[in-house]
């Protein structure tokens, strides 16, 4: 059956303002060991400050430059990850956390410096959407899609 709605290509923007809050929201509800997250969205770039606390308190910083598409989901790579604004921060030194869900659909790969983020996680199970471009804008994240289409959420009483 055909969609109640459709769309021949979708351009969306996320604020960044409001990733920051989930991004915090997530660390607190799963107790990650990280305080004063600051996330600043740049034209082209996201850069990520804030403190691991592990025994002692140790500042990092990171910038995300890309978003890579990997099915149904993205990959976000961490560049120039650093500890106290100039040591290299070691695979190692991240290898102590673990790969960590630290949300559903979230996941930290310590391993490859990178995040994993489930897009089914974001969108209802009626709504068909394929994303074809994620760019880092000022102030936040836009996302294009290509065509698609939803139809009204499933109900107890079926229509």
């Amino acid at each position: 059956m055909e969609p109640l709605v459709t769309w021949n290509h979708l351009d969306l923007t996320i604020t960044g303002s409001r990733i920051a809050q989930l991004v915090q929201h997530a660390i607190r509800e799963r107790k990650v060991p990280v305080q004063d997250l600051k996330l600043q969205f740049r034209e082209g770039e996201v850069l990520v400050t804030g403190r691991v606390i592990k025994v002692i308190s140790i500042p990092f910083q990171f910038a995300v430059r890309r978003v890579e598409l990997a099915g149904n989901a993205v990959r976000i790579p961490l560049e120039g990850a650093a500890a106290f604004g100039f040591l290299p921060l070691p695979k190692l030194l991240l290898s102590l956390f673990g790969q960590r869900e630290v949300s559903d659909g979230v996941t930290v790969h310590p391993e490859s410096l990178s995040v994993s983020v489930r897009l089914e996680r974001f969108l209802p199970p009626f709504v068909d959407l394929t994303v074809q471009a994620i760019d880092l804008v000022e102030g936040g994240v836009r996302v294009r899609c290509s065509a698609g289409g939803a139809d009204l959420p499933p109900s107890r009483g079926g229509l």
